[in-house]
């Protein structure tokens, strides 16, 4: 999926209904060095360290500091993000940018500043960017948002928010479309 010229790669990809961020990833790595299983294992290996703070984060938005620290311990013991972490796919790089979109998610909706907004905006076109799935999230941020309370000028910036998530896939999907 990551041979031949920047513009094969994506073309093939697209046909095949991938998003692109992951294999423009290794197609990039792959141009600066030899692709072998240690470094195409790289970003799944990071994206799971990224892991245990981002469950903390989620946990401590959700819950309490003490229950996001029994969380991000309950993550870095976890069976099931170590096989994940070592497999060359994009499932925990999007997963890690699925938890920080959700955390920060909260966080601005707790008042955080535009900072929180930008992290939230970031993490989700990073997540969207990896992998379709991540979409299924955006139902869910919207009942958080609707729940939250009585309406607030925040409810004005999260469909822009949306809408910069969207820009990649859209232009990705329809203007280049060969």
């Amino acid at each position: 999926r990551t041979v031949g010229t920047f513009e094969q790669m994506l073309e093939g990809n697209r046909d095949d209904g991938f998003v692109p961020l992951h294999y423009e990833l290794y197609w990039w790595m792959g141009q600066n060095w030899k692709l072998t299983p240690l470094l195409m294992r790289l970003a799944p290996a990071i994206a799971g360290v990224v892991m245990i703070p981002a469950i903390y984060l989620l946990a401590r938005q959700l819950v309490s500091p003490r229950i996001g620290l029994l969380a991000a311990l309950f993550a870095a013991t976890s069976a099931y993000y170590l096989n994940y972490s070592r497999d060359a796919k994009m499932y925990m790089q999007t997963w890690s940018m699925i938890t920080l979109h959700v955390a920060f998610l909260l966080w601005w909706l707790r008042g955080g500043g535009g900072v929180a907004w930008w992290a939230w905006v970031a993490s989700g076109v990073a997540a969207v960017g990896l992998h379709s799935t991540a979409w299924l999230v955006v139902p869910v941020g919207a009942l958080m948002l609707l729940t939250s309370g009585r309406p607030h000028w925040r409810w004005l910036l999260y469909p822009v928010g949306i809408a910069v998530m969207g820009i990649g896939p859209y232009i990705y999907y329809t203007q280049y479309n060969t």
